[in-house]
């Protein structure tokens, strides 16, 4: 599931985040695996933890083993200076997200439309903590 934050600060400069957990699951065949058990196996794996969003490593099986790579990856790490224009925003040094806005509630929508400007494709919801 997708995560973030984006902090629109009242001098109209914002930074955001986006990131979303994945979930790799890797089959290692007996043949592969020689002589090495599942446990010693994830061992060894867990040198990737800390690096490149691993979050985790764990290996189950007798002789295959599978091994589950949990990673967070980073989707946007943004700053730069945001506009208003009647219900469009315009975000200054983002990757995409300029568009119109709606707002309900405490929860602010991003939408993303098709290239007639007819259909939402994609909404963003932001909620004010």
């Amino acid at each position: 599931m997708p995560t973030g934050m984006l902090a629109l600060n009242a001098d109209m400069s914002y930074t955001g985040t986006l990131a979303t957990d994945a979930s790799i699951d890797v089959n290692l065949p007996a043949a592969c695996v020689g002589t090495m058990t599942c446990a010693q196996v994830q061992q060894t794996m867990q040198g990737v933890v800390g690096r490149n969003g691993v979050t985790s490593v764990t290996c189950v099986g007798t002789g295959s083993c599978v091994c589950t790579t949990m990673q967070t990856i980073p989707i946007i790490e943004a700053t730069g200076t945001w506009a208003m224009s009647g219900t469009t925003v315009t975000f200054a040094g983002a990757p995409g997200g300029n568009g119109p806005v709606c707002v309900v509630g405490s929860s602010l929508h991003l939408l993303g439309l098709d290239s007639t400007n007819t259909k939402v494709t994609n909404d963003i919801v932001l909620t004010k903590q």
